[in-house]
């Protein structure tokens, strides 16, 4: 029974040491799209490239959906600027990674688009 319990024990320090703090994740910083998120996650720019390629693939899967869906909005209007694309692609990458949570994506777009949350769910649903 010990062995049980000192097992959890380690199992649980072990995951502590894997995971961000709450204020890491609300955080806030300003600066390029890079360095917009929390130490530990690997934005896009910086991602080795056979996940950048995997990335694509799903990334033109998603798109290939948004053009089914009548109430879809392109981004295209807003995402003007190289800063605003790099932005853009570094959450969805974070996305399909699993470096932020479908809450946490949503939460990124809307804060900088709010007209678009249906766009960012739609995003969020099916990667």
């Amino acid at each position: 029974m010990k062995s049980y319990i000192s097992l959890a024990i380690v199992a649980a320090f072990a995951f502590t040491g894997c995971t961000n703090t709450l204020d890491s994740l609300t955080s806030s910083n300003t600066g390029t799209a890079s360095k917009n998120y929390t130490q530990g996650t690997v934005a896009y720019d910086n991602a080795p490239e056979y996940k950048v390629n995997l990335f694509k693939q799903e990334q033109r899967k998603v798109g290939l959906l948004t053009k089914k869906d009548a109430n879809y909005k392109s981004f295209a209007p807003v995402l003007t600027s190289e800063e605003s694309k790099r932005w853009f692609n570094n959450n969805m990458y974070l996305l399909w990674d699993r470096q932020i949570t479908k809450q946490q994506y949503v939460a990124k777009g809307t804060s900088k688009l709010p007209n678009y949350r249906y766009e960012f769910n739609f995003i969020a649903n099916n990667f």
